[in-house]
Parts: C-alpha cells; sequence; structure tokens
C-alpha cells in the first residue's frame, strides 16, 4: 500500500475511534431512559395516598382483614370518610358484605361520613349471630352521616341511633351519586329499618331513604317490626318529607309516648300513601304532617292525632 494512503487510512480509524470515545462520554452524562418496550409507565391507580385528607377507602368486601369496612370503622377518627372503592363494589352491580363474625364496631367518633352514594355497597345481616344485631349503629355521638348503603336482613334494626346521639343524618339526595340509590340508603327485610332509642337521642335526621321497599320504591318488602321506630325518650328527631316507605307487618312509622313528654312533635313524616297506613303510638292531641309523594302534586294531610284501637294513635 502507498505509505501516503496508508497513512490517510490509519487518520481515519483514528478519527472513528475518538467519535466512539467522545459518543460513551456524551451518553454516559445523560441520565438512564427507561426502556418503554420493557418498562412501561405504570398505570394510575387508587392508594391511600391519592386520597383526599381524612379518608379511609375500603377495597375488600370481606367481613374483616385489611381493607375492610371493619378495620376501616376500627381505624376512624374523628372527621373521617369512609368511602367505598368503586372498582370493588361497581354501582351497577352492587356487591354484599356478609357479616358473619361479630357486629360491627360501634360508631362513637364525631363528624365521621360513611359514604357509599358513588358505589354499590349491600350490607348482609343474614349470617350474623345473635337476636338483636343492628346493622350499623351510632352511639353517643354527634354529626355523623350514613349514605348510600343497602342494609337487609340483620336481626335487630338496619341502622341504631342511641345514647347521647345528636345532628346525626340518616341519607341524603337520592338524586345525588353514582350508586343505585344515590345519598340515600336502602333498609329492608330487618326487624326494625330505622332505630332511635334513649332521652339524649335528638335532633337527628333521616331523609331520601327507601324504608321496606325494592330499590325502586314501589315494591313493598318490609321490615319485621316496622320502617322507624322511635322510643324510651327520643324527641325533637325529624323524618323530612322525602323518604318512602313501604307497609311493614307492624307499624311504618312508630313513635312511642313518653310519661316524660320527651317526645316533642310535630315530625314530618313522607309517606308512599298507597303501600301502607302511618300507624303508632305517640302522645295525645300531638300535630303530625303526612306530606304525600310526588304523585298526590305535594298534597299536605294534616291533622291531630286522635286515640285508636288496641292503644294506637291514626294519623
Amino acid at each position: 500500500m502507498n505509505p501516503t494512503h496508508r497513512a490517510s487510512h490509519q487518520s481515519i480509524n483514528l478519527l472513528i475511534v475518538l467519535a466512539l470515545l467522545l459518543s460513551g462520554l456524551v451518553g454516559s452524562c445523560q441520565p438512564d431512559q427507561p426502556d418503554s418496550k420493557t418498562s412501561p409507565p405504570e398505570s394510575p391507580s387508587t392508594s391511600t395516598t391519592e386520597l383526599p385528607e381524612n379518608t379511609i377507602l375500603v377495597t375488600n368486601a370481606d367481613d374483616s382483614g385489611p381493607g375492610s369496612l371493619r378495620q376501616a370503622m376500627q381505624d376512624a377518627q374523628d372527621g373521617d370518610t369512609i368511602t367505598f372503592d368503586p372498582g370493588v363494589f361497581p354501582p351497577d352491580a352492587p356487591v354484599p358484605i356478609f357479616v358473619t363474625n361479630e357486629e360491627l364496631p360501634h360508631i362513637r367518633a364525631n363528624n365521621l361520613t360513611l359514604d357509599a352514594s358513588d358505589a354499590g355497597v349491600i350490607l348482609d345481616g343474614s349470617q350474623i349471630p345473635g337476636d338483636w344485631v343492628a346493622g350499623l349503629q351510632i352511639v353517643s355521638s354527634e354529626g355523623n352521616v350514613i349514605m348510600g348503603f343497602q342494609i337487609s336482613r340483620f336481626p335487630g334494626p338496619g341502622i341504631a341511633i342511641s345514647g347521647e346521639s345528636k345532628h346525626n343524618v340518616i341519607g341524603g339526595d337520592r338524586g345525588v351519586g353514582a350508586g343505585p340509590y344515590g345519598q340515600g340508603n336502602l333498609l329492608s327485610n330487618n326487624v326494625i329499618g330505622i332505630d332511635l332509642a334513649s332521652e339524649g337521642t335528638t335532633l337527628n335526621i333521616i331523609t331520601g331513604n327507601l324504608i321496606g321497599t325494592d330499590a325502586e320504591g314501589t315494591v313493598g318488602l318490609g321490615n319485621e317490626r316496622g320502617g322507624v321506630s322511635i322510643t324510651e325518650g327520643a324527641h325533637d328527631n325529624k323524618i323530612e318529607p322525602d323518604n318512602i316507605f313501604a307497609t311493614s307487618e307492624k307499624d311504618s312509622i312508630y313513635a312511642q309516648y313518653s310519661e316524660r313528654d320527651r317526645l316533642e312533635f310535630p315530625i314530618i313524616f313522607e309517606y308512599d300513601l298507597p303501600s301502607g297506613v302511618a300507624i303508632g303510638a305517640t302522645c295525645p292531641n300531638c300535630t303530625v304532617e303526612i306530606f304525600s309523594t310526588s304523585g298526590y302534586e305535594g298534597e299536605i294531610l294534616e291533622g291531630q292525632a286522635t286515640a285508636g284501637d288496641n292503644g294506637v294513635f291514626n294519623f
């Protein structure tokens, strides 16, 4: 080979080597890039770190264990909100939580919200042992909200409120939320739908619920002893004009007269008039307003409670 050509060829090789070395140095200064074929970015997922502050997400339909409603209620503190993962509890295909071991923890925190309004959640008490066990029970606490649940087949009340419990709300607007009842609750096939009992149980609100009916509010399923029971001196509790009741085996609304006159009426009843009658025992001559459903174009039936047969009062 011509010496001149050999020198030129060596120079070219040297330049190629230098170029490769420089390329490696530049590459080493750049941050590592993920291989899009082998390491795709993770899909967004719901996690507790992404939830609003003071929110507990239920991700398990079992009766107990991590992510369960029972665990959430054990962990809940004042001001918390318990919600449900719609991927586990689809709004269009409600999933049952069978309460089997023992009753769920009583709600003793204040300003706790149990919100199933964007999910499909059924609390089923058919497998729980005991003669008087509530689905959910508020005991001596204030400002709690329970909404969006179906609570059925408990050997006691679907929801109980007792002790010094005030300013709690059961239900809400059935038009708000992706769940089948919105913020309202469906309470049927229990011993009692909602039970308010004890002198300190006062100033609580029941609103937007389906009590003793099916999801459409058209078929009566009933509760064994009644829809709402107000006893043992509970007073100044309000049943607002947008609940729908169906006929129960006994009273749809029962308000027991207290000798200490702790029941202070008027209490406002919304009632699905074609499905039953509002019968209960209450203080004599108390004014009771029964608001009809939209099918009656908002007609208000108002009158004094008068003594009826068997110690009850017919409104």
